[in-house]
């Protein structure tokens, strides 16, 4: 074990020991020697307590970077796309986001395309000036092709209140958008196919009344005294359908 300061509490026990150390001197020694034990005395009391804030003080900033470190290997590792942006700049990546895109922090924004790019900058400092969380469908190219994204940007903020930058987590959507369009693909070849299927039938039936017309015809010829009964017959029937509904 390495040596451990001690407490504030055991200070203040250790200057009163100096004290009265000093008060008991004050019997044997003149006026000088005591004030000079005494000045000794107080003096290491407030070295040790110079040396106590600052073992804290080291042990607050081992702890801070210990966490930093933490951080921002749980980021480096998220299966997501994630980087930061604080005034319009990126300021970190994370693996995922390089691996995928092969880019770094200073041609991010290059990447997302450009009309949403400028939908998506303005997001980003309406994030820094009213601190609200947004969501909003981003589309970045990369090696592979077109990706898309759905981006939720939330402000980030140290322990004293201010804003460290807007983290961006982007969760890839291209597979929910293909199998979307897929099926909106699908809906237009049925409703092709119907299309082409009522017109068949429309097209059967036409011939099919131009089939009965001319049998029809056919037998009106040999009896000149019939002709035109059946299309009579059938203007009578049609008009006692539309009487009764």
């Amino acid at each position: 074990m390495g040596w451990k300061l001690p407490s504030m509490r055991q200070f203040v026990l250790l200057s009163l020991a100096f004290a009265a150390i000093g008060g008991g001197l004050s019997l044997y020694l003149d006026g000088p020697t005591i004030i000079i034990v005494l000045f000794g005395s107080v003096m290491s009391c407030l070295v040790a307590a110079v040396l106590h804030k600052e073992h804290n003080l080291i042990r607050a900033i081992d702890e801070h970077t210990q966490a930093k470190e933490e951080y921002e290997s749980m980021v480096g590792q998220l299966p997501i796309g994630l980087f930061g942006v604080l005034g319009g700049e990126v300021l970190f990546t994370n693996d995922r986001w390089e691996s995928t895109h092969r880019t770094g922090a200073e041609r991010l924004l290059e990447s997302i395309n450009l009309p949403e790019r400028e939908t998506f900058v303005r997001a980003v400092r309406q994030a820094e000036a009213k601190h609200k969380p947004f969501t909003m469908p981003v589309r970045v190219e990369s090696h592979a092709g077109t990706v898309n994204y759905e981006a939720y940007g939330s402000p980030v903020f140290d322990g004293e209140g201010r804003l460290k930058h807007v983290l961006i987590l982007c969760v890839d959507v291209t597979p929910i958008i293909r199998a979307k369009n897929e099926v909106v693909r699908k809906h237009r070849e049925v409703d092709d196919k119907n299309y082409q299927l009522n017109a068949a039938l429309t097209q059967v039936e036409r011939s099919l009344e131009n089939t009965v017309a001319a049998m029809v015809r056919a037998v009106e010829i040999k009896d000149p005294y019939t002709a035109g009964h059946s299309s009579r017959v059938r203007q009578y029937s049609e008009w006692i359908g539309e009487h009764l509904g």
